[in-house]
């Protein structure tokens, strides 16, 4: 039943960025959600379904240089550390990780530009308002996402966000499901 929640909130979350990414909006969607499902899930398995839809976005958006590889597996990889060691419980606080998945994917898309020959730093108001449009999403967006998500995981019986512990995700890497 995870799984099929999950893919179905990656796919929705791909769509969310895709409409507002044409409409000229720099949501980081696609990375909150995968740092949501670190936080409730070992991250390695989730790697491959957010690689795959994140590497198709960046095909929607024609870039030659897939930032979302680099996205995904930080963001994961932030999200399973926050587990360990981050607030949980309280919905504002994760404006904090989500401020930095922001910045994550802004950075990834500017250096992919910047790489690519692109005159990112010919004006720096431009780089400076895709920093603070991606981080504000950023921070909007996983609290939302962990208020409405949990109480979707709330009404299918699955683990919420707001109450996971390290223990739960040491028992389901060693094998047994928490």
């Amino acid at each position: 039943m995870f799984w099929l929640w999950m893919i179905i909130v990656l796919l929705l979350a791909a769509l969310l960025e895709l409409l507002a990414g044409s409409s000229g909006i720099a949501m980081p969607v696609l990375a909150v959600v995968g740092f949501y499902f670190a936080v409730l899930r070992p991250w390695r398995p989730l790697l491959l379904p957010y690689l795959a839809v994140g590497v198709a976005l960046d095909l929607c958006f024609a870039r030659s240089i897939a930032p979302h590889v680099l996205i995904m597996p930080l963001a994961l990889c932030g999200g399973r550390l926050w587990c360990f060691s981050g607030e949980l419980k309280t919905p504002l606080v994760q404006a904090v990780p989500g401020a930095g998945v922001g910045l994550l994917a802004s950075l990834a898309v500017l250096g992919g530009q910047l790489i690519q020959g692109q005159a990112v730093f010919a004006q720096p108001s431009q780089v400076v308002y895709h920093l603070v449009e991606n981080v504000l999403w950023g921070m909007m967006l996983l609290p939302l996402f962990c208020l409405v998500l949990d109480s979707a995981a709330r009404v299918l019986a699955l683990r919420r966000y707001s109450r996971v512990t390290p223990h739960d995700i040491i028992e389901e890497e060693d094998g047994k499901d928490a």
